[in-house]
């Protein structure tokens, strides 16, 4: 009976202490007695959650960093609208995050942004004189002369403005969130028979909202592009003066990008006779048809180690039959 009870309680004893055994033992040898040591052989990691993705992607977002790629864009604003063309325009991007050049082009930008609100007079007023000249032939000249006074106070004020104007260049380098971007096409680009067309795409844009599960910038924009069909003389100019708008959502090692570059020189485009001009070049005359619309991007950005993936749909006449792409792949620093 006493064997059995010793059995028993040995038997229930393993049991509880099988967890315990499962995740930490004594050393086997070497080490002083009563300490534990965990078991090599158990993961006891983390789970990699929704939260750790999300943590990542915020981070290939936010971190500071430089990317230059090769860039790709086909059909949609490039797209011939008469003669159902699909044109390309090939180039390079140069994508600064924080980073020093863009930082000074920030603080240069307030440095000259303070030298004119520093000169601004408070209030002008201008008075003119009219007076008439009579000649023996019975012609007259008439002059009317405009004499304008500005008026400048609080000229203390202007002047620590103006002295303080240089050091905002190295306030402007040390902001960490702000995004500068630079394209720039050329037609047969590299000899590599892409590319359809010339022009220039730039962007600078500052955090509007910035959290966790959503980051919001806008900026201003600017951008011409050109793109020529030899066959048909034809081509289509799309220009830009505005504010991009653009919303991401990171998720492990990408984010997802929805944005809309607001065209406000659209406004000022009502002419019929501007929408339609004629150039020469290299002895070639082309019908140029231009374009200020709002152009509509959706894509996802990809960064792996050194390498950025960025695949974008395109599009200014927010139809099916307008998309565009965009494809680049290049190095991030």
């Amino acid at each position: 009976m006493r064997s059995t009870h010793w059995i028993a309680t040995a038997v229930i004893t393993a049991l509880f202490m099988a967890p315990m055994t499962a995740t930490a033992q004594k050393p086997t040898g070497g080490g002083p007695s009563g300490v534990v040591t965990a078991d090599a052989s158990v993961d006891d990691r983390p789970r990699r959650g929704l939260g750790w993705w999300r943590n990542q992607g915020l981070s290939t977002l936010m971190g500071p960093h430089v990317a230059i790629s090769p860039v790709l864009y086909s059909g949609g604003p490039t797209n011939d609208a008469v003669t159902g063309r699909v044109d390309q325009l090939a180039g390079f991007r140069y994508e600064d995050h924080g980073g020093i050049i863009a930082g000074l082009l920030l603080g240069v930008s307030a440095m000259f942004s303070s030298y004119v609100v520093a000169g601004m007079p408070d209030s002008v007023t201008s008075t003119s004189t009219t007076s008439t000249n009579y000649h023996g032939d019975g012609t007259a000249t008439v002059t009317t002369t405009t004499y304008s006074t500005a008026t400048y106070n609080n000229l203390a004020e202007r002047q620590q403005m103006i002295d303080a104007a240089p050091g905002l260049v190295g306030a402007g380098a040390l902001v960490r969130h702000q995004t500068l971007q630079i394209e720039f096409f050329r037609r047969d680009l590299l000899g590599t028979g892409y590319g359809d067309g010339y022009g220039y795409r730039t962007r600078l844009l500052f955090p509007i909202v910035a959290g966790r599960h959503f980051w919001l910038e806008g900026g201003v924009g600017f951008s011409s592009t050109l793109t020529l069909d030899e066959n048909t003389g034809r081509g289509r100019k799309s220009v830009v003066r505005g504010t991009p708008l653009f919303a991401h959502i990171p998720f492990g090692w990408s984010y997802a990008t929805i944005g809309i570059d607001m065209n406000w020189s659209s406004l000022f485009f009502d002419d019929p006779e501007k929408q339609f001009s004629t150039t020469e070049i290299n002895d070639v005359t082309y019908g140029i048809r231009q374009s200020r619309r709002w152009p509509l991007t959706v894509g996802l950005t990809t960064n792996l180690w050194m390498f950025q993936l960025r695949t974008q749909v395109v599009t200014d006449d927010y139809s099916l039959d307008d998309l565009g792409y965009e494809l680049s792949l290049g190095l991030r620093f």
